[in-house]
């Protein structure tokens, strides 16, 4: 809510406090007898980045996710989120859940809702005219309906910035997850395949290119 200050000396310019973005109020969350959120505030403010740091299992992910109310994901047992209207907040989790069969591109683009489905199916076509594969003519048809849909969309700004992440951890877009994911679990060993956050940060671009080889 804006707040007007009615203290101002009279003829000074009355100051309005921003609107929030997302507030937190007295939240309470609890698992079994183990309390992660005991009354707690927050507050995002335009123009603020917030990055989040604690231990394991301290609650920062039932944080997020309890700040995203509109994923329906999180639920917390007391306390009042509040998002300003109009804004909508995304919830990215910590493993989420991917096609083992998708590629790196697939994969990247997921999360752009209708983009993702016209960017998949536009790389498919080039790949398959690239091969030589099918039809020659009806993929072009294909590939025209799928430009102008794209346009439409203003899809080419996502493939951009697709293609600037994965160029950023050096991987081939093309590349199956399944053999990235296998070549993560060999170079962590002792962990049953499960690497933690900081080493799942750092994709070693060298190996997963060798392997490619």
């Amino acid at each position: 809510m804006s707040v007007l200050n009615h203290s101002a000396p009279c003829g000074a310019p009355f100051f309005i406090a921003p609107m929030p973005y997302l507030k937190l109020s007295d939240a309470c969350l609890a698992y079994g007898h183990v309390p992660l959120l005991d009354h707690a505030d927050f507050l995002l403010d335009p123009g603020e980045r917030v990055a989040l740091i604690g231990r394991n299992g301290t609650g920062k992910s039932s944080l997020l996710a309890a700040l995203a109310a509109g994923s329906g994901r999180g639920r917390l047992d007391d306390g009042e989120v509040w998002v300003q209207p109009g804004i909508r907040v995304g919830y990215v989790p910590q493993e989420p859940p991917f096609d083992p069969h998708s590629t790196v591109f697939e994969a990247v683009i997921s999360g752009m809702g209708e983009a993702s489905r016209l960017l998949a199916a536009y790389h498919e076509v080039s790949h398959r005219m690239a091969e030589g594969a099918g039809d020659h003519d009806a993929l072009l048809a294909q590939m025209e309906s799928l430009q102008h849909e794209l346009e439409a969309c203003g899809a080419w700004a996502y493939e951009a910035q697709a293609e600037k992440v994965i160029d950023r951890f050096g991987l081939d877009p093309g590349q199956p997850l399944d053999r990235i994911q296998r070549i993560l679990k060999r170079e962590i060993p002792g962990r049953g395949g499960r690497p933690d956050d900081a080493a799942a940060g750092q994709l070693d671009s060298e190996r997963i290119a060798a392997e490619k080889r």
